[in-house]
């Protein structure tokens, strides 16, 4: 191979990459599906759509490329949940999609699937939740971390891991007793973790 050809190869690698990296700024898995955070804002899934994971209206047709979430724009961060996925738009908003047969998608309903993306609503069911700046998707629970440092979460309680001193699942945010300060969240299977300014977990 001479010269000019190698040349040509590395450009052409270059150009390729480059591409790539203007097309995605992040990504995340569900249980079995895809998502991917484009530059311009919008959210793309791929892989099984049973409960509405794709967020395209649609159920039961899996994507084996990736397709445009629907509704969605200038999304800043996604989560994959366990069939369910979250999104955190640049205004401090979040929206989810998929199953919510635990309330995950609190949006005060549940043991529906959601097909498209809705907006989570506030506390006590008043209002949207704002002022968001982190999310976390767990098994059949969600996270959020507010502007002032305090943690929200919503969907299956069964072992506490909404925090509230209960076991009971709730459909819409509540606060996570006792917990301020938080610089980041992680929401697992059954289980939650807060990081503190701190240094403490």
């Amino acid at each position: 191979m001479n010269n000019i050809m190698k040349k040509s190869i590395k450009i052409i690698a270059s150009i390729l990459l480059l591409s790539l990296k203007t097309i995605a700024q992040t990504a995340d898995i569900g249980a079995c599906n895809s998502l991917i955070l484009c530059d311009s804002g919008r959210v793309m899934a791929t892989g099984y759509n049973s409960y509405g994971e794709l967020g395209n209206g649609g159920i039961g047709n899996a994507a084996y490329e990736p397709q445009y979430v629907n509704l969605l724009t200038d999304i800043i961060a996604v989560q994959g949940g366990w069939l369910n996925a979250l999104a955190l738009k640049n205004d401090g908003t979040v929206w989810a999609w998929g199953s919510n047969t635990y309330g995950q998608i609190g949006d005060s309903t549940f043991n529906d699937n959601v097909l498209t993306p809705v907006q989570v609503h506030g506390p006590g069911n008043v209002g949207f939740l704002s002022n968001i700046k982190a999310i976390s998707a767990g098994v059949i629970h969600s996270l959020a971390l507010k502007n002032d440092s305090t943690v929200w979460a919503w969907g299956d309680n069964s072992f506490g891991e909404l925090g509230d001193s209960t076991n009971i699942a709730r459909l819409v945010p509540i606060q996570v007793q006792g917990l301020t300060n938080v610089i980041a969240i992680a929401a697992g299977g059954g289980f939650s973790m807060a990081l503190k300014d701190d240094g403490t977990v």
